[in-house]
């Protein structure tokens, strides 16, 4: 799914206080960095996955946030 122009206008504005915020296409969705880190991925268009540290996680667990996780495939031989 595209990424709307209003949605990404709100993820800067929602991001604003962080500093510039860079956004640009991945995977079918979004990806979004300052100072060439991304700290987030915008993947369907209505949630924003963070990148988080052992502290955030638990920060993010206590607020109820589902986490995501991404299992990589090992290689092939």
């Amino acid at each position: 799914m595209a990424i709307g122009r209003d949605f990404l206008q709100a993820l800067h504005d929602v991001f604003a206080g962080f500093g510039p915020v860079r956004s640009r296409p991945m995977f079918g969705g979004c990806g979004a960095s300052r100072a060439s880190s991304m700290f987030a991925l915008v993947a369907d268009g209505r949630e924003v996955d963070l990148k988080s540290d052992a502290e955030t996680t638990r920060r993010h667990e206590d607020g109820e946030s589902k986490l995501f996780r991404y299992a990589m495939r090992s290689p092939s031989r």
